[in-house]
């Protein structure tokens, strides 16, 4: 995004915000996979899509998001301003207020006291409990039904045409018969579709290192119907102590089916980055991808 492209985004911003006073060194500005965020005044988050594609999924999210206000016991971003192109109809920005927080890392987790482990665990299940037990009835959107057997055979044939030439030949190996052996078991998707977060990674868990409890989730652009094996893989990057804290919360996730599942996904995740990184041509993120693998 250039600084005339800045310049001219604040003017729409503005418009839709004339009561804000934004000046030129209130404004930061990061981006994205697909989109760049403009933080102003420390206050409000604008997001803006960066194509037509990214534009769609932000709508889509912005849709999720409006359906799930006030539903979740933890905040969430509010989408308060949506500006749609009047010619196009294309999304331009959504803007929300910043939910306070830094990214709940490993490190925060061990060097918080002694009860804050656990009191964190229970707000995160108490969270995901309760995304997976919204009726799909209420989300406004009837999103595709994401994480089947589909999904996953795509993804090792993306991994074998476009990644394996790059890895060593046992790591080969040993990707195919993960994938082969998890594909083969119909055990593997007979779960009952729910909503679940889909990045539910420690940067989009926000934390309040003075109260040291979480302060908010964020992100929810890959946020649809899916198998909640999806949200635990995620958080068992916490390691297993921590997901004992979380099963005794939310005993559902305990499930042997579940963790089998859990794990499996776990061990795609490097490899998807890896995929991820491709799209975007971000050599940095391949090779931290396949590091494990070469």
């Amino acid at each position: 995004m250039t600084a005339g492209e800045i310049d001219e985004l604040l003017q729409r911003v503005q418009q839709a915000y004339p009561d804000l006073a934004i000046k030129a060194d209130d404004v930061q500005v990061t981006h994205g996979q697909f989109n760049d965020v403009l933080l102003v005044d420390a206050e409000w988050v604008f997001r803006v899509p960066r194509s037509p594609r990214a534009a769609n999924i932000l709508r889509t999210e912005t849709t999720l998001l409006q359906a799930l206000h006030g539903r979740l016991p933890l905040p969430i971003p509010n989408p308060v301003s949506v500006v749609v192109d009047q010619l196009d109809h294309q999304l331009v920005f959504m803007g929300y207020r910043l939910i306070p927080g830094a990214p709940l890392t490993r490190g925060a987790l061990t060097t918080a006291p002694e009860d804050a482990s656990r009191r964190l665990a229970v707000q995160l299940a108490g969270f995901l409990q309760a995304m997976h037990h919204v009726p799909s009835d209420d989300l406004r959107l009837a999103p595709p039904v994401a994480d089947g057997r589909d999904m996953w055979e795509q993804m090792y044939q993306r991994l074998h045409r476009e990644i394996f030439a790059s890895l060593r030949p046992d790591a080969r190996d040993t990707i195919a018969r993960q994938f082969k052996t998890f594909l083969a078991n119909p055990a593997h998707f007979t779960w009952r579709p729910v909503l679940r977060h889909g990045d539910f990674g420690w940067t989009n868990i926000l934390y309040d290192a003075t109260h040291y409890v979480v302060s908010g989730v964020i992100d929810f652009g890959v946020a649809g119907l899916g198998d909640p094996a999806i949200d635990l893989a995620a958080l068992s990057w916490y390691g297993e102590p921590f997901l004992q804290q979380v099963f005794a919360t939310y005993p559902g996730l305990a499930a042997p089916a579940v963790q089998a599942r859990a794990r499996f996904y776990r061990s795609t995740h490097a490899l998807q980055q890896a995929l991820w990184a491709l799209e975007t041509g971000d050599e940095a993120e391949f090779a931290d991808g396949i590091a494990s693998y070469v």
